[in-house]
């Protein structure tokens, strides 16, 4: 949902980067003196990360590199020249 938001409207991807790395410092700013509250943010952070690395999809790594079976949709002309 939210890259679709971003893809629809690319002249805020630039904003949104500055937004997350603002509220990132202020962030790491507050909570330097505190080491056990900063590494229980990492792990809680990283748990979506794992989340979505380790769920199982049911396609074969071949229909997702697009190797075999691609769909024509899925298939980008290329531009040529002359």
């Amino acid at each position: 949902m939210i890259t679709n938001f971003l893809l629809d409207h690319a002249a805020l991807v630039p904003v949104a980067i500055l937004l997350v790395a603002l509220v990132c410092a202020v962030l790491g700013h507050l909570f330097s003196g505190r080491r056990r509250v900063v590494w229980t943010l990492t792990g809680v952070a990283l748990v979506p990360v794992f989340a979505l690395m380790l769920v199982p999809t049911r396609h074969t790594i071949d229909e997702i590199l697009c190797r075999r079976s691609c769909p024509r949709s899925a298939v980008r002309a290329t531009p040529t020249t002359g």
